[in-house]
């Protein structure tokens, strides 16, 4: 119970609805040290600034002048315990699984009713790891065959803990890393699952010379990288799935309407902020590098885009800081080729 008594006064998802993308960036800058994402906070989307604020291990706290009243928060009218009863009723819960074995769906959202077992007064609350699996078991879309099932560890921000084994979809085959009744902590409403196949456990034969474990460590990483040998190939595989690649394939050497630009430009950092500095399947860290050998272009056209949508998402209509110059340049039908010219200009002069 301790684990909910810590907590204090975070920003909440239902707290930041009613602020615009300017209020968000306030906030932040409140507490820039905060700030732990790699891409810069100023050049950030809204969503992507909403969810660093309610990152809880980030430490960003609400504080007694908001810029403007946000939607009523039943969190100002609970009492200051910290802990609220519960009467049993379901809640509402989203799964979100990321299931790396070879062959699933990567990413799949859940919706489910889990009964809760402690809340807090800033919106938290928990429910049993069992209570947890078991909904997910009894949907539409249960995890077949034998998994291993982890989720984000509070403790160790960045790390995963794994809490439960099932050796088939039935949860009789359950194996528990501690107790079936062991908390999860919820926030927002969500837990995030991250699903594995477990390592298999092959004695080793007497015919061959080989050092099993080494082979299993093989097979492994054969279901993470499929057929890919390189990471470059593991990424166009994983890139073919991003919304917008079609169009971005098909707009190669050529040149494209602004809007056409901007889009290409905006895919190309998609797929960027998604991988950049990630583990890479294969050894080291996911580099620039092989994001932009992935997307078959070169490193200035990369650089480029990179520095495009940082520049529009700043200074364009919508942005933290608009700028006549650059709204009307991107109405200005010339060409992406000048629109970059006038974009890197722009940034140049601004010291960005």
């Amino acid at each position: 119970m301790s684990e909910f008594q810590a907590l204090a006064e975070p920003y909440t998802r239902r707290y930041l609805q009613g602020y615009s993308k300017a209020d968000l960036l306030h906030f932040v800058e409140r507490q820039p040290g905060n700030w732990t994402h790699r891409k810069p906070y100023q050049s950030a989307r809204k969503d992507l600034l909403v969810a660093e604020l309610v990152k809880r291990s980030n430490g960003f706290a609400r504080e007694e002048s908001p810029l403007s009243e946000p939607p009523p928060d039943d969190d100002s009218e609970e009492d200051a315990a910290g802990i609220q009863a519960t009467n049993g009723t379901p809640k509402a819960l989203t799964l979100l699984v990321h299931d790396t074995r070879l062959g699933a769906i990567p990413k799949v959202s859940i919706s489910v009713a889990v009964s809760p077992h402690a809340e807090t007064t800033t919106g938290s609350w928990g429910a049993t790891v069992h209570d947890v699996i078991t909904a997910l078991q009894a949907t539409a879309t249960p995890l077949n065959g034998a998994v291993k099932i982890y989720t984000p560890d509070p403790a160790n921000p960045g790390y995963d803990k794994f809490i439960v084994e099932l050796s088939s979809s039935a949860l009789i085959a359950a194996t528990y890393a501690g107790s079936p009744d062991d908390l999860l902590r919820i926030e927002n409403d969500t837990v995030n699952l991250r699903v594995e196949a477990p390592q298999a456990t092959v004695p080793p034969s007497d015919q061959s010379t080989n050092y099993y474990p080494l082979e299993v460590a093989r097979k492994r990483r054969e279901l993470i990288v499929g057929n890919a040998k390189t990471v470059v190939e593991w990424l166009q595989a994983q890139i073919k799935d991003f919304d917008g690649y079609s169009e971005f394939a098909a707009a190669k050497k050529r040149e494209r309407r602004n809007a056409e630009a901007v889009a290409r430009w905006k895919f190309i950092s998609s797929v960027a902020d998604e991988y950049a500095g990630e583990r890479s399947p294969f050894k080291g860290r996911i580099t620039h590098r092989d994001i932009y050998k992935a997307l078959r272009i070169e490193h200035a056209t990369f650089n480029a885009a990179l520095r495009c949508t940082a520049v529009i998402e700043k200074y364009g209509e919508g942005g933290s800081s608009p700028d006549p110059d650059v709204i009307e340049k991107l109405q200005d039908e010339k060409g992406s080729t000048t629109l970059n010219h006038f974009l890197h200009k722009f940034a140049k002069e601004r010291g960005e």
